[in-house]
């Protein structure tokens, strides 16, 4: 990562826990806060580990870190409530937008993209959502290439299908690149007929009370905002690490807040087939 990004921790330090294993919660307008040794962890070999951490994650050290454990706050550094671009991991935002489709019955992970951006007929016939999803697609935008030791496609994406992919056919090789992943953002959107941060927020963000975010836009097409599906442009996903920890917990409990349903299990615990990427 280029700065350390805010940190969340779902605690699982190893040799840090102790037998005790209280009941989890979760949290309303604010996190309760408890000290380690009530949540089961032991504090001296914690405080040990935060230590180590704060020397190997890069200037801000562990100033946005924050530790739950049972759904309850055990440690936090100072700027936690600054709001920080978190780049890639924007892709886990995406991929809940998309299981959240499935779930309703939009999409599967067999539905073809080219049948939701006709535009990509030409070279991305066989390329469907899991591919997008997984990386393994092959789709690369024009002008999409890589510079110096960054592997990945810093281009502007500008949404058109470049007719040499990275590979074909589909699923035969991993490629972790960036117009892949907004493309796939724009596919979710036209699918969605509103934007992933609307749906996100509706669906996800405003029943678990994070509040402390926002989405960038990266175009609008055919009426509709597109949000960054990836992590370039600085179009990604901008959030505090204390908003950062509803969404962990959420997908923690497997996707169930406080009893209520907000994500499938299901989609949490799928798998795709396992790409050749040799």
């Amino acid at each position: 990562m280029r700065t350390p990004l805010l940190t969340l921790i779902c605690l699982s330090i190893a040799g840090c826990l102790t037998a005790a294993v209280p009941a989890r919660v979760f949290p309303d307008a604010t996190w309760e806060e408890a000290t380690p040794e009530s949540q089961g962890v032991d504090a001296k070999k914690l405080e040990t580990a935060i230590r180590q951490l704060a020397t190997t994650v890069g200037s801000n050290g562990v100033q946005e870190l924050v530790i739950i454990r049972h759904g309850r706050m055990i440690w936090k550094g100072d700027a936690i409530d600054r709001r920080h671009g978190v780049w890639s991991a924007t892709k886990s935002f995406t991929s809940t937008v998309l299981g959240l489709l499935i779930e309703d019955g939009k999409c599967t992970l067999d539905t073809r993209v080219a049948t939701v951006l006709p535009e990509l007929k030409a070279h991305y016939t066989e390329a469907t959502l899991r591919h997008f999803t997984t990386m393994t697609s092959g789709y690369r935008a024009v002008g999409d290439e890589t510079t110096g030791s960054y592997k990945h496609g810093p281009s502007g994406t500008p949404f058109q299908p470049n007719p040499k992919p990275l590979f074909a056919p589909p699923g035969s090789h991993y490629a972790y690149w960036d117009s892949a992943m907004n493309t796939l953002g724009l596919a979710l959107t036209k699918i969605a007929q509103e934007s992933m941060e609307d749906m996100f927020r509706r669906r996800v963000a405003e029943p678990i009370g994070m509040k402390n975010w926002d989405w960038g836009d990266y175009a609008t097409v055919d009426g509709l905002v597109v949000n960054g599906g990836s992590g370039n442009g600085n179009k990604h996903l901008f959030i505090t690490a204390r908003e950062m920890a509803r969404f962990g917990l959420l997908f923690l409990n497997r996707g169930n807040w406080n009893g209520r349903q907000l994500i499938s299990a299901k989609f949490q615990h799928s798998r795709p087939p396992k790409a050749d990427t040799k």
